[in-house]
């Protein structure tokens, strides 16, 4: 059995998105602001996935 653990995202490269923690689709900006939303479940702190 062979076992792995993810030591860090690389995230400079483009290669990921900010995704929501319960369906992880990507998050969308919300107009006139900063905040991150899912369609389906509201504003949330993004996942990198």
């Amino acid at each position: 059995m062979i076992q792995a653990l993810i030591s860090r995202f690389v995230t400079h490269n483009g290669r990921w998105y900010q995704a929501c923690p319960h369906c992880f689709r990507q998050l969308k900006q919300k107009k006139n602001n900063d905040l991150l939303i899912c369609l389906e479940h509201n504003m949330q702190v993004p996942l990198p996935w």
